[in-house]
């Protein structure tokens, strides 16, 4: 098998990310996974886990607590979604060094296509036993990319996996994983046709991941609804538990443009002086849940370098999260994509540039509230640019809507990100900021475009 027959093998199954409004029913069974898992001899055991859900900042708390452990010493298995180039970026082991496959491959550390090709023809003739389950229904493309995943940390022998949820929590196939820490990061709404259109009945969704099995969980500040659900979820499944805000204290000391300081009392220590490479005061949530898996881990016996919490923090990557791609102008990438998300985004902005003249462009996908995610924008923007990502569930704006979500601005519609970035690059002075925000499909677009300069001048088509 070649690599590219690999890819084109996963890529066959089902693949519901491009249509999360047209989900099926029959797209949520963990009994996929666990009967694969069984047929592979239930890999899935032998793994410490940490399990990450929640609306925002589960990735970017995935991604501190593996550097943090990273930095400790440990090798660490770190699996997220979604992905900016390719889906492999999704299963990385931190900083094990692969072959690159592709110069421009943003995560040196994600699986290789060797491996890919190895872990594949492994468990190819398991998945295809799946196919002929029709009881089952249809195996998906997420749920095979999470059984491959999981049985390359096996085979890897890493010590932890931070593992992040997809798409809630009781039906996602993460949920297949047993996990000593489960960590709760902030609900907002979302996904609402599918999750429920409540923050508890969200929440509840969220807070399935702490289940059987699960030794220690951790949440973050909660709205008092999501946070009623939580804490009952937790104190069913007698799980101790540290709560953000309550447990675990933070304090902001200085942010600059590219990390902030900060001091944290835990409930088993005080850190000071704390180097978050993440910006915006939300991130120091995240910080702080981290934090916590930390020391629930500690109290579960494992030792973490008390060095390695700055250390981690202070060299986490995580890319189009508050990711400055440029000066003169500056450029910021943030994958924000909703109400919650937005309004942290905005928050930071104004308190790091403050009377800057703001050039934003913007996509957003289908599924989207457009008025929630426009309105904090419009507060501190000067010039709008709507555009599209290249994907399936790419919003087109329209121009009587722009003049609506965007009143007093003037608007500008690019077609695609090259002439969005274009036009955005023509109405900045150099002392100002562009800001590509609304969703992560748009933002790696413009991430990729902007490694390659030569693509970056073409000439815009927009309308206005």
């Amino acid at each position: 098998m070649t690599s590219h027959d690999a890819k084109s093998y996963i890529e066959s199954f089902v693949n519901y990310e491009y249509t999360l409004d047209k989900i099926p029913a029959s797209a949520f069974n963990l009994q996929r996974v666990d009967v694969l898992f069984g047929l592979l001899g239930n890999p899935q055991n032998q793994l410490n886990v940490i399990h990450v859900a929640g609306s925002k900042g589960k990735g970017s708390t995935s991604s501190i607590t593996a550097s943090i452990l990273q930095k400790s010493g440990y090798t660490v298995g770190l699996y997220t979604s979604p992905h900016l180039r390719h889906w492999k970026e999704r299963i990385r082991i931190l900083n094990r060094a692969s072959p690159i496959d592709d110069a421009d491959d943003i995560f040196a550390d994600m699986i290789s296509d060797n491996d890919l090709v190895a872990i594949l023809e492994r468990i190819k003739p398991a998945i295809e036993i799946m196919r002929t389950r029709q009881d089952l229904g249809h195996i998906t493309f997420y749920e095979v990319l999470t059984v491959l995943a999981i049985v390359y940390f096996v085979w890897n022998k890493v010590d932890f996996v931070v593992l992040e949820t997809g798409l809630g929590g009781r039906w996602d196939a993460t949920n297949a994983v047993p996990s000593l820490v489960a960590a709760i990061t902030p609900i907002s709404l979302e996904h609402t046709a599918i999750l429920g259109d409540t923050l508890d009945k969200i929440a509840a969704e969220k807070a399935a991941i702490i289940k059987e099995g699960t030794k220690r969980a951790v949440v973050a500040i909660q709205e008092s609804s999501a946070f009623d659900v939580i804490h009952r979820r937790c104190q069913q499944q007698q799980v101790p538990t540290l709560y953000v805000g309550q447990d675990i204290a933070y304090q902001s000391v200085t942010q600059t443009i590219r990390e902030q300081m900060f001091n944290v009392q835990g409930a088993k220590r005080a850190y000071r002086d704390l180097h978050l490479s993440l910006v915006g005061k939300h991130q120091l949530v995240n910080a702080c849940v981290a934090i916590g898996v930390i020391e629930s881990l500690e109290e579960l016996g494992f030792t973490i370098n008390p060095k390695a919490i700055d250390e981690g923090m202070a060299h986490v990557f995580w890319p189009c999260r508050w990711e400055i791609v440029g000066e003169a102008p500056f450029i910021i990438l943030d994958g924000a994509h909703n109400d919650a998300s937005i309004k942290s985004l905005v928050q930071g902005i104004q308190e790091i540039f403050p009377g800057k003249n703001i050039t934003l462009v913007l996509g957003i996908s289908q599924d989207k509230d457009r008025q929630a995610v426009c309105r904090p924008l419009n507060k501190i923007v000067r010039h709008v640019i709507l555009t599209q990502a290249q994907h399936p569930r790419a919003y087109a704006f329209g121009k009587e809507e722009a003049t609506i979500l965007f009143p007093g601005k003037k608007c500008a519609i690019a077609s695609n990100v090259p002439e969005a970035m274009a036009l955005a690059h023509a109405q900045t002075s150099l002392d100002d900021v562009i800001l590509v925000t609304g969703s992560l499909f748009v933002t790696a677009q413009a991430r990729e475009l902007l490694h390659h300069p030569a693509d970056k001048h073409s000439q815009p088509n927009v309308s206005i």
